[in-house]
């Protein structure tokens, strides 16, 4: 994983741009979890994960995040990654099954839009 502060990620966090760029996500996706697309999220809770930290403030949509709901985030990080947060898993950010969940949420994306 890309050394970050821990400061500077929470003041990302907490900004109108990143604000603004979870809810263009949100809605570009029509509020479905990458990770499982099938499963309508509508008002629930939704989470804008990382799957790399080399663009913080800079994200690109789909590349270095994706529209996850809840359950979906917390799989990703606590039994793909065996944490909770990415930032514990020290350099094994993303591992090869991280990526491949990534890779598998990008998928979902870029076929639903073609269909």
């Amino acid at each position: 994983m890309a050394n970050r502060s821990s400061s500077n990620y929470t003041d990302t966090l907490k900004s109108v741009a990143w604000k603004s760029k979870r809810t263009i996500a949100l809605r570009a996706w029509g509020y479905r979890c990458s990770l499982r697309p099938w499963v309508n999220l509508k008002g629930k809770m939704m989470h804008l994960h990382h799957t790399n930290y080399n663009r913080v403030g800079r994200e690109r949509i789909w590349f270095d995040v994706v529209p996850l709901s809840e359950d979906s985030h917390r799989f990703l990080h606590r039994w793909l990654g065996g944490h909770e947060r990415a930032s514990y898993q020290q350099s094994r950010y993303p591992n090869w099954l991280q990526k491949l969940a990534h890779a598998w949420c990008r998928l979902t994306v870029f076929v639903c839009w073609v269909l």
